[in-house]
């Protein structure tokens, strides 16, 4: 079909060039751009900013010289090929024979022995082997194929190799930005990185993956100091937060510090890790916490200028008792058709607002947005380690009627929201038309080799989904399908952005859908 025919009828103007972001899987490309990066960053013979020694210079040459030797040990940490075939083999046997509680302790004990054995080094901590260990552990126990036997064990085992791939290469990748990155002075002041430091731990965060394995992380120095590494653009959060010309500084919202990065590899950033600590957010009044949901009300009113959206208590920290952003990637998104926009800050269900704790055993879902209260004011709530309600709040003092009319941007705000809006429409968004949950589910049942059972769920979630915003695609599901492929051979929860200019969805940079013409 050509591109004249699939986009005929469409409001908006589509190159027919293939479009291309940071977000494109290349394999190779990313194994050549990793070894540039490395090249440049450890080479001793690569071009320094300045040719004096300075203050840092010591710190930054033995610095780099152990990065380097700690990046060659991650290529060989998987050396000992795992014979992952024979343990899938054994669990599905298991499994078949009705004894799920007997493959569940056989996966757990091999998996740990290996991920304990095998994934050593100096920088890799419990929390990274775990991390490891749970994502194989899903790939063996959790996916359910409606395919025979031997393709079942063939596509488990492939995805095993690759998830201890693009596991070791993230490490890598992740230490040779560090290793560049954290001997600059200006990172080292603004991040508390002190002369003679050096990493001591990487900690990943989440279990959400995207782009070959990728996922943010928690970098440890010795000196005590944590930073948090995002392989993805800051932009957004730089713009709200930067000390000199933020949004949400400009309006009493606070500061942290973000770094915006980019090379060979795509956009990357850091920023300051914030504490949630129950000293700093203790409330005694309600005066104190109708404050609070003042500041809460005025964030969410940046946010609906910005078109910032998913803002549930996993993306939001409070530190000394403000609320702050710090997962802003899906800006600038558009809005279902007849609903109003919604940020999610103040969603009953797992909002900001009203949510700390939403019950996972394993504390997945705790987020750091946690409030304390004195006894006399805790009383006040029923479960306040958990949840408050509006109306807990509304006997406790908290008008939000009043809070709404109170927190309205003023003229001038308006104006900087703007301004920032025109910067932010720069670039994509990401965008979330289906639900995250469904994404992940979906990993569990739709086979990475057959292009049906990924263009039926095209047809079957994404499309009902996306015209729900009045979008429709406007490729063909079997191209759209192999653009989806890359993420599920790998294991990743896919991912679309949105750009605001030209009122287009985009997967891999290129546009899949749009506006038909009235």
């Amino acid at each position: 079909m050509s591109t004249q025919a699939v986009t005929e009828g469409l409001a908006f103007p589509v190159d027919p060039r293939v479009e291309v972001d940071s977000d494109k899987d290349d394999t190779l490309g990313r194994k050549n751009a990793i070894a540039s990066v490395a090249t440049a960053a450890l080479d001793k013979s690569a071009p320094r900013a300045a040719p004096e020694k300075s203050m840092f210079s010591t710190f930054s040459e033995s610095f780099t010289w152990g990065v380097s030797s700690v990046v060659k040990s991650f290529s060989s940490v998987f050396k000992k090929e795992f014979p992952f075939d024979k343990l899938i083999t054994r669990a599905e046997q298991l499994f078949k024979d009705r004894k799920s509680i007997q493959a569940e302790r056989l996966v757990d004990k091999d998996l740990k022995g290996f991920c304990k054995d095998h994934l050593k080094g100096p920088y890799v901590n419990d929390a990274s082997s775990q991390a490891l260990f749970q994502k194989l552990r899903k790939v063996i126990l959790d996916i359910e194929y409606r395919t025979s036997p031997e393709e079942i064990l063939k596509v488990k085992t492939e995805l095993c190799h690759r998830v201890v791939q693009n596991f070791t290469e993230m490490q890598e990748e992740i230490l040779t930005r560090a290793s560049r990155d954290f001997q600059k002075p200006d990172f080292m002041t603004k991040f508390g990185i002190a002369e003679g430091d050096s990493i001591a731990s990487i900690e990943l965060l989440g279990d959400e993956t995207h782009n070959h394995g990728r996922i943010p992380a928690r970098i440890r120095f010795a000196s005590g100091a944590e930073v948090i590494y995002k392989p993805r653009s800051m932009h957004v959060e730089h713009t709200l937060y930067n000390s000199e010309s933020g949004v949400c500084t400009g309006a009493g919202l606070g500061s942290y510090h973000v770094m915006c990065e980019d090379d060979e590899l795509g956009e990357y950033g850091y920023s300051e890790f914030l504490h949630n600590t129950e000293e700093a957010n203790t409330f005694s009044t309600p005066e104190e916490l109708s404050e609070y949901y003042q500041k809460l009300s005025k964030l969410e009113s940046i946010a609906q200028e910005l078109g910032i959206t998913d803002l549930h208590l996993m993306n939001v920290i409070v530190k000394d008792k403000i609320p702050y952003i710090i997962d802003a990637e899906v800006y600038l998104n558009p809005t279902q058709i007849d609903l109003p926009f919604q940020t999610s800050l103040f969603c009953q269900k797992f909002g900001v607002a009203f949510n700390f704790d939403l019950g996972m055993p394993d504390g997945s879902t705790r987020g750091n947005n946690r409030l304390w209260f004195t006894k006399e004011l805790g009383s006040k709530f029923k479960y306040p380690k958990r949840n408050l309600t509006e109306e807990e709040l509304k006997k406790a003092g908290v008008d939000f009627t009043d809070i709404r009319t109170l927190t309205s941007l003023t003229e001038a705000e308006q104006e900087i929201c703007k301004n920032a809006k025109s910067s932010l429409a720069e670039r994509p968004g990401r965008f979330v038309p289906v639900s995250t949950k469904v994404l992940k589910d979906s990993l569990n049942y739709i086979n990475p080799h057959s292009k049906k059972s990924i263009s039926d769920f095209i047809v079957s979630q994404i499309k009902p989904d996306l015209a729900l915003y009045g979008f429709k695609i406007i490729v063909p599901h079997e191209h759209f399908a192999e653009l989806l492929e890359e993420d599920y051979l790998n294991h990743d929860v896919p991912t679309f952005t949105f750009d605001s200019r030209r009122n287009v969805v985009l997967c891999k940079g290129q546009v899949i859908a749009g506006i038909p013409r009235k």
